[in-house]
Order: C-alpha cells, then sequence, then structure tokens
C-alpha cells in the first residue's frame, strides 16, 4: 500500500505493506506528526527598544491556528548587565537573560500569538491603542548590544543561568529538549574585549541580523510572514506612524535602494569599499536594500546608482569616461560560495 502524507517539512511517499504491521506503522507515523506539529511555530517579530522608556518591547509568532505551546519557551541570551568583561576578555555571554513559558497557550485563529511587556502601550491614545495581546509578562529586553531570541521547548533552566561559563561562544549547557526558531540581534560583529556578547543564533540553525547602521536592531520581522528572512524594521515609534504590526501579518514596506554607504551623497568608488569590505555581514554598512544583509544585489544596486546622489536633491551623474569597478575574482568567488549557502539554507527549517 502507498500513501501520500504529509510533515511539517512537506510532502513524502511512504511505502507500507497491508495488515497490522501497516497499521501500526501509519499510527506510529500519525503521533510523530501531530507531535511535531509544534515545531511549525517561528519567531515573526520582535521589539526590543524605542525612543524614551521602554514600555511596549513584545514578541510575536507565527504558526497555524490552533497550535499548541505546550512546553514552548522565549528565552533570550546576553549578558550580566553589568557591564563586565567575562572569561577570555570578552563579555559574560550566554547569560538567560528572559525566559517566559508559553505553555497553556496557543497560536490563535489568525495564526499570530502576541506576548507585550505589562508596560505595553495599548490605551486610549497611546502608540499601539488597541492592541490585544495573548499574554503579558516581565522581560524587559537587551538592547545596547548582542543578544540571542530563541524559541525552545521544555527548558529547564532559570533567569540568571550562565549557559557559556567560559565565554568562548559555544554553548556548555543547553537546558531545552530542542530548539525551535531564532535570531540573533547583532550590534558588532564579532566580541571584544569591550565587553560584547557572543551571539548563538547560527550555531542553533537560525540566523543573525544587524547592524542597523551601527546599533542593534531595534525592530525587526519576518517577510513574508512566518518562513521569510528577518528585516530590519524603523527603529522609532512614533504616534500614528507606527509600522510595527503586533498582533497581525506583517506588511511589506517598500524597498528603498541606497548605496551611498557612507552618506556623502554620492554614490562612487567608496561606497563599493564598504561594500566589498562588509560582503557577507547579516546587515549594516553596505546592505542597500535591507533584505538578506549584504549580498551581490547590493552590488548590483551600486552598480546602477554609482555616480548619482540617492538621496534626491542634486543626483550627479557619472561621466561616460568614469570606470564602474567591477568585484574581484576571490570576491566572486565569495559571492557564489554566499548564494550556494543561501540556497542550502532556504531548504531548512529555521531551528534556533
Amino acid at each position: 500500500m502507498k500513501d501520500l502524507m504529509r510533515s511539517p517539512i512537506g510532502f513524502f511517499v511512504l511505502t507500507v505493506n497491508k495488515g497490522l504491521h501497516g497499521r501500526v506503522l501509519l499510527g506510529f507515523l500519525a503521533l510523530a506528526l501531530i507531535a511535531g506539529q509544534v515545531e511549525a511555530v517561528t519567531i515573526n517579530e520582535i521589539r526590543i527598544d524605542q525612543p524614551g522608556a521602554d514600555n511596549s518591547e513584545y514578541f510575536e509568532l507565527a504558526g497555524d491556528a490552533g497550535e499548541s505551546l505546550a512546553n514552548v519557551w522565549y528565552v533570550v541570551l546576553g549578558d550580566t548587565g553589568a557591564g563586565t568583561s567575562g572569561a577570555n576578555g570578552f563579555g559574560n555571554s550566554g547569560v538567560v537573560e528572559a525566559a517566559v513559558d508559553l505553555s497553556g497557550f496557543s497560536i490563535p485563529a489568525d495564526g499570530f500569538f502576541l506576548a507585550v511587556e505589562n508596560s505595553f502601550q495599548n490605551g486610549a491614545g497611546e502608540i499601539f491603542e488597541g492592541i490585544v495581546a495573548d499574554i503579558s509578562a516581565s522581560f524587559s529586553f537587551e538592547n545596547n548590544d548582542n543578544v540571542t531570541h530563541l524559541l525552545v521547548r521544555d527548558f529547564t533552566g532559570a533567569t540568571g543561568n550562565d549557559l557559556d561559563t567560559n565565554d568562548d561562544g559555544t554553548l556548555d549547557s543547553t537546558p531545552w529538549s530542542s530548539v525551535l526558531d531564532g535570531v540573533g540581534l547583532l550590534e558588532t560583529p564579532a566580541p571584544s574585549a569591550s565587553g560584547e556578547e557572543w551571539l548563538y543564533a547560527v550555531a542553533l540553525g537560525g540566523s543573525n541580523i544587524g547592524p542597523n547602521d551601527t546599533s542593534v536592531p531595534n525592530y525587526v520581522f519576518r517577510d513574508p510572514n512566518g518562513t521569510g528572512a528577518f528585516r530590519i524594521g524603523e527603529p522609532t515609534l512614533t504616534l500614528g506612524e507606527v509600522l510595527d504590526t503586533p498582533g497581525v501579518a506583517n506588511v511589506t514596506p517598500p524597498v528603498i535602494e541606497n548605496a551611498d554607504f557612507n552618506g556623502d551623497s554620492i554614490v562612487d568608488a567608496a561606497d563599493y569599499t564598504i561594500w566589498r569590505d562588509n560582503l557577507g555581514n547579516p546587515g549594516g554598512p553596505g546592505d542597500a536594500n535591507g533584505i538578506d544583509g549584504v549580498t551581490a544585489a547590493d552590488y548590483a544596486i551600486w552598480k546602477a546608482q554609482f555616480g548619482t546622489n540617492p538621496n534626491g536633491a542634486g543626483a550627479l551623474i557619472a561621466t561616460s569616461s568614469t570606470n564602474v569597478p567591477e568585484p574581484s575574482s576571490l570576491v566572486l568567488l565569495g559571492l557564489a560560495g554566499l548564494f550556494g549557502l543561501s540556497q542550502v539554507c532556504c531548504r531548512r527549517r529555521a531551528g534556533y
């Protein structure tokens, strides 16, 4: 007997013999699929900072309607918050800064689950007026250095636990049964003796995003919802002009392309150097479109804008004698490797 069945990651064909053994095998498979359905849930949107007091931090999950969040926890890894250096001269990395138990909840009918800070501003005349959360808690997200946001199952740790005791960027303890999703919000690509901590997203199957200029991203969201890559959103919150979408589907903002990476109102060879030196980073200088980090697509934008002022006023046009730099063979080889890696990652389910 041949049956076409669907798993959380696609379709597969199962061939079994008729009779008792076939029914038992199908029964076990059905139970496995039911148990695995929770792993379809992903982190969809995060706000960790805003101008002034951070009263409206939140995180949003995306999943199938009715999907159980039993034994699912939202965990944030950062440092001790004391600004001190840990082992090896780096910051005290891998410390559990927040842990929110989502047991007893499930994904609402619209597919989006919203968890907010207790002080969330959703009253009359406030930033998120009328937004109804599924849960409120105290988590006070850190917002001035590298932080790792995780969605895990069966968390047995506690806030304050140090999971990277020697601060080498590798977790010595993983008090969970599995990682469902996660993202690293990046301010500094590599830790230093200044106290910046490590990120753990990539090692756990997730991804990093940032920096936003030279700062950690205040607001990130998936595009498209649930399955797309993370994008950096507007860092500020202005009453009546909020672009965040907590509790509902994310809206794809218009893509603004700008290859004037050094902000001198002319796209030139200096901007090419910035792109080249940051190729492969998950965001920041060299990212001309704010999508998927610094890639070959940003070079194409730089090339198209070469000799102009993409900021608007007083556009300068390159003369016909101006030579547009081309990537070296080494850079092109790197691009090919990045493209191949991106294709592999696109076939994986994010599981931070």
